[in-house]
């Protein structure tokens, strides 16, 4: 760029030399040979000389100001009234314009480099020892707002702290390798650091791992590519990390982090990491979208490895998981351990090891408060493709898992609404126990559970939905519906439908299903509404099981019914239909059915009746009579007649 002595910067000529260097500078900024050495020096010359000139247009006129003052000191005149050459009639005018073009013209100077961004390779000098850290931190520190990254391969080996003037990082095509090995367990020695940077966009870029990998316990490393704290508005897209061992994008994950309000991940490619693709704690209003969560953790350990999670120790808020593919993890592909509402809705978890989804809490605060639930919608997402046998390093597999461990807030209700999500390629083999669907009632206070429209599709499973069994809250209170779903299984080891004693389930109404069982084990039911001590247990609990279609080859042995009913007169069981024939009835004090015989297998309860399909007319002339039906006398599975069941003959009179 040709360099000019500009003596006087108010003149016309200073400001023609001026505009000169200006238009010089960014015409060769944009050559794609520049060297960035001279580069950064032209930026920073641009920006100085902008600065400088508005510093001498200022000292100019106070010089000026001065002088006409000297020779006007017996007078009257002034630069604001004194003539002026131009089309300015006073000098003190003709200063002032020419002060705020000068001033306009500086600012002008760097808007353009605020828009166009400072390149890295402009620094590409400080490079020490391999290490492209220093690079990047120089520009970084430059004070503009847009930091932009040529489509390199480079080494770093120092963290690299984003200051709050950076609003964007354009990664573009760059691929960044990180060398550090973790000293000290701080997240702190994550390869970008973001703390107190608000508004910050990145976009583009790959970032992987060359330390070390595994530390040995589940979370002793602490290295993530990207780790943020205290910054609102955190966006990240198109962003891809690998191998950490750490997250690939960790965000305020502590309980004394301040929050990171609307955080958004999308488009990104966090797989390989120890721990987590990404993973997030006191965060409100997160969005993660269509991002890819794969393969992260490691094979031996099978307690981490999440493609998303939200952290136990910290509390995320009004949080939403839509449209990411969480596969193949080694624990599991959607995690919240805590948390305040949230959405999950239209994600892949296929091929994840241990949990498909898992929305369980067991999360206090600083002071020991168990944190308060709020409502969750987890909807229209497809769990794939879980197997586990007897040989694995662990021993249960979990499609889809809600729920309270800790006993929730007294007066705080929670409510869970499971609907549209698909269960398939599901199975057990050997001594492995599975569930499709398992609920953790035990900690809930008063809450809603809803699993509505679902489908699951398996093969040898314990059962498709069971309530834990716990000792849970003894004032406990949760009202929960399993309605029009679609259930289908090779083998159920268990009661289809399980709801455990202490599991506070105090009402139930499982309606409207169609459920397909090839083979049983179970030796008591298809659904079991407690345990054997049932009779003392939910006393102020109701059951319902309406409007549902069986398709449940029968065990051999004789005593297997399709819901246990211990004599209870708050459960109602009608128009069911197991084989394609009507079930009995139970209309809270008896079974009711409509049969062609009384001879029924099942275990019966007095005062049971069984109404006649066919009657027709018995007896000779003056004593007629029809059999309506047969009144049950005897508890048990027995059938004989005058001894179990009566006929109840209604004369004709003719």
């Amino acid at each position: 760029m040709t360099l000019y002595n500009i003596d006087n910067p108010l003149s016309d000529d200073g400001r023609n030399k001026m505009n000169s260097m200006f238009q010089e500078l960014y015409q060769e900024y944009k050559d794609a040979g520049m060297n960035a050495s001279e580069a950064r020096e032209k930026a920073i010359q641009a920006v100085t000389e902008a600065t400088t000139a508005k510093q001498t247009a200022e000292l100019t006129r106070q010089e000026m100001v001065e002088i006409i003052r000297e020779q006007t000191q017996n007078g009257d005149l002034a630069p604001e009234i004194a003539q002026a050459r131009g089309t300015h009639s006073t000098v003190g005018e003709r200063l002032t314009k020419n002060d705020e073009q000068l001033a306009h013209e500086a600012q002008q100077t760097r808007n353009e480099f605020e828009q166009r961004g400072v390149n890295v390779r402009w620094f590409s000098d400080l490079e020490n020892d391999g290490d492209f850290s220093p690079v990047i931190q120089a520009a970084m520190d430059t004070g503009f707002s847009i930091i932009e990254f040529p489509n390199w391969i480079k080494t770093l080996k120092t963290p690299v702290v984003v200051p709050n003037t950076v609003k964007e990082i354009r990664f573009n095509k760059a691929v960044l390798l990180y060398e550090k090995e973790q000293v000290l367990n701080l997240y702190g020695d994550s390869m970008f650091v973001v703390d107190g940077t608000h508004d910050l966009k990145v976009s583009g870029g790959k970032a992987e791992y060359l330390g070390t990998f595994d530390l040995g316990a589940s979370y002793s490393g602490k290295i993530s590519a990207f780790h943020v704290t205290n910054s609102n508005n955190f966006r990240i897209n198109g962003f891809e990390s690998t191998k950490f061992n750490n997250c690939g994008i960790n965000i305020a994950p502590s309980k004394t982090s301040a929050y990171c309000n609307n955080p958004t991940i999308e488009n990104c490619n966090l797989h390989h990491n120890r721990v987590a693709g990404l993973a997030f704690g006191n965060t409100n209003n997160l969005l993660a979208n269509d991002n890819t969560l794969e393969f992260n953790g490691i094979e031996s350990d099978p307690l981490t490895g999440y493609g998303l999670a939200g952290w136990r120790d910290a509390y995320p808020k009004n949080t939403i998981v839509k449209n990411n593919k969480a596969n193949y993890n080694y624990r599991k592909g959607i995690d919240f351990h805590s948390g305040f509402n949230g959405v999950i809705d239209k994600n892949f978890c296929i091929g994840n090891r241990i949990y498909g989804i898992f929305v369980v809490f067991d999360n206090e605060d600083s002071e020991g408060n168990v944190r308060e639930i709020g409502d969750w919608k987890i909807t229209n997402n497809i769990i794939q493709d879980m197997s586990l046998d007897n040989t694995s390093l662990f021993s249960t597999i979990y499609g889809l898992v809600i729920g309270s461990y800790k006993n929730q807030p007294s007066g705080r209700s929670a409510s869970f609404m499971v609907s549209g999500n698909s269960i398939n390629g599901f199975d057990t083999s050997n001594n492995a126990i599975g569930f499709p669907v398992y609920v953790v009632s035990t900690g809930f206070r008063k809450a809603k559970v809803d699993l509505i429209s679902n489908t699951v599709v398996a093969g040898a499973i314990n059962s498709f939905v069971r309530f834990q069994e716990d000792t849970g809250l003894s004032s406990g209170h949760t009202n929960a519906s399993i309605s029009n779903n679609s259930f289908s299984c090779t083998t159920s080891k268990e009661s289809a439908f399980a709801v455990r004693s202490n599991s506070r389930v105090k009402v139930l109404a499982i309606d409207d299903n169609e459920v397909s069982i090839e083979q049983t084990y179970t030796p008591i039911s298809l659904c079991n509404y407690a345990d054997s001590n049932a009779n003392t247990l939910f006393t102020d609990s109701s059951f319902t099981f309406h409007d549902n279609k069986l398709f449940v080859v029968k065990p051999d042995w004789g005593n297997f019914d399709i819901v246990l009913i211990y004599g209870r007169n708050n459960i109602t069981l009608r128009n069911n239909f197991w084989n394609g024939v009507r079930y009995r009835d139970w209309d809270g004090r008896r079974y009711i059915l409509t049969n062609t015989t009384f001879n029924v297998v099942g275990n019966w309860t007095r005062g049971s009746f069984i109404s006649n399909s066919t009657p027709s007319v018995f007896g000779s002339a003056g004593s007629r009579y029809t059999v309506s039906g047969w009144l049950r006398i005897t508890n048990g599975t027995a059938n004989t007649l005058n001894d179990d069941w009566f006929e109840m003959r209604n004369p004709t009179g003719t």
